[in-house]
């Protein structure tokens, strides 16, 4: 009961620190890119029905008698669920984006593919906030589009298939890819009838969809993608700037309350460094730009949250 006091304490702070009640009409043209709270809705619902069935698959398998063609079935429902919250990934759209330009790189050479270089450096933009190596990948994408209109394209299609590889969202990407791993394995334990082997495999699947179902995970990316708008919408808005923070504060609140010991703290000093850059703010609400100094202050704690967000990698 203590507990949720405190985060509805801290939510109330929140709103009066930023002057801004989330009640209000946010542009959704502002905080609808990366992942968007939809998405992770989206994410959550298909990871849940996914773990839902892994455990029937584990209970059919501890019955006296397994008839596999039932747990095949559980097992094959599960996959294709995590399929499904797969797609809700924002690094899924931008990677079928590159295979689409490789594709047609490959049927149609002698093409200028400008504009899809183009489309891809703004997919990626949206990615920014989760994207540890997007200085590299923004440096290829710029690399690639000065030669594009020289339509060098062998070279594009190979900077592009590398570039693909290097693109994901660990805390989304890596756990749906591991359940999905750990599923095929009991499969194929199941058809050896290594049905002790194959309870293992889908016991081990359950952790990494309980982090996308339960856990912090989402929440972390949410605000990984505010914090990262924020500090690019300090020297051109700072009323954009106020709404990601309340938004980043919101999803920082939301990840401490369900996060696992071992991010407890890392999440606390997220939220205290947020409030912290809220206390500046007031200070000089009636300002459209900040003086120097107090923005440097402001992108170098920033740049501490962004590094404790990044710690967090399960």
């Amino acid at each position: 009961m203590l507990k949720r006091l405190n985060l509805i304490l801290v939510f109330i702070l929140s709103v009066i620190i930023f002057k801004f009640s989330y009640s209000a009409s946010v542009n959704s043209i502002y905080l609808n890119e990366g992942l968007t709270e939809n998405q992770a809705y989206n994410i959550k619902v298909y990871t849940t029905r996914a773990l839902n069935l892994i455990l029937d698959a584990q209970r059919a398998l501890k019955k006296k008698k397994v008839i596999r063609k039932e747990v095949y079935m559980y097992l094959d429902g599960a996959l294709y669920f995590l399929n499904e919250a797969g797609q809700y990934s924002p690094s899924y759209l931008i990677k079928r984006e590159i295979e689409a330009t490789i594709k047609m790189i490959e049927l149609f050479p002698e093409e200028d593919y400008t504009l899809n270089l183009k489309g891809i450096d703004v997919g990626l933009q949206e990615l920014a906030g989760n994207l540890s190596n997007y200085q590299y990948i923004r440096k290829s994408i710029d690399s690639l589009l000065q030669i594009a209109p020289m339509k060098r394209n062998q070279k594009i299609k190979d900077k592009l298939e590398t570039i693909k590889y290097t693109i994901k969202i660990p805390l989304i990407d890596d756990n749906i890819n591991t359940a999905k791993n750990l599923i095929a394995s009991a499969k194929d334990h199941i058809k050896a009838k290594s049905y002790i082997k194959a309870q293992k495999s889908l016991e081990l699947a359950i952790s990494p969809l309980e982090r996308l179902a339960f856990r912090e995970n989402l929440f972390v990316v949410l605000a990984k993608e505010y914090v990262y708008k924020a500090k690019i919408s300090l020297r051109i808005d700072l009323s954009l700037t106020r709404k990601y923070l309340v938004s980043a504060l919101y999803a920082s609140n939301k990840a401490y309350y369900v996060s696992s010991i071992e991010n407890k703290d890392i999440l606390n000093n997220v939220r205290y460094d947020i409030l912290k850059i809220g206390n500046i703010l007031e200070k000089y609400e009636n300002l459209k730009k900040l003086p120097d100094d107090k923005l440097r202050e402001i992108e170098t704690i920033i740049d501490k949250i962004q590094k404790n967000l990044y710690s967090i990698t399960n």
